[in-house]
């Protein structure tokens, strides 16, 4: 390209969502310095940035010299290494909880159910019900309430070639 730019990150419809944060870039910032400080540690080392850098974050994310995965490889650890065999397993149990909540969710959306209405059959406070279903706070006696709370007759659990297990 022209400018120079040679990755393009993709970043919306769907970040907020998932992460139950505010969409502004400087909220963002203040998210990949909690969250993922080596992201974060790598973006001002490759730009020695200052707020203003923040408000043309798309253009310089494509200016970044270093793929997602060599990021990872850098600051987590190769595959395969302990420290990113547990960082993609964190990954994969956050997405797992958002599912988990996003399918009670809908559930409880195509019932025409409010999350005050759920949340009295639960016998929860509504803030729970919001946790919930944005996959914070998740456990497994919380989704068996959820699910039972819904009227959902029956869950099995898929282990695979050890066969499947009625959960109720």
């Amino acid at each position: 390209m022209e400018d120079g730019i040679t990755h393009l990150y993709i970043i919306g419809n769907g970040f907020d969502i998932f992460t139950g944060r505010k969409t502004r870039y400087s909220d963002f910032k203040q998210w990949l310095q909690r969250e993922y400080v080596f992201v974060y540690d790598e973006i001002m080392a490759s730009f020695g940035t200052t707020g203003d850098w923040w408000n043309d974050f798309e253009n310089q994310l494509g200016r970044l010299d270093m793929t997602h995965s060599e990021m990872l490889d850098k600051y987590v650890g190769k595959i395969g290494t302990p420290e990113r065999d547990e960082f993609e397993a964190s990954v994969l149990a956050e997405a797992q909880e958002y599912l988990i909540g996003n399918a009670i969710k809908q559930t409880r959306k195509k019932q025409g159910l409010t999350q005050e209405q759920l949340s009295e059959r639960m016998g929860v406070q509504r803030a729970a019900i919001s946790k919930l279903e944005s996959g914070k706070s998740i456990t497994f006696s919380s989704i068996v309430r959820a699910f039972q709370a819904l009227g959902v007759k029956t869950a099995d659990l898929d282990l695979g070639e050890y066969g499947r297990v009625a959960l109720w």
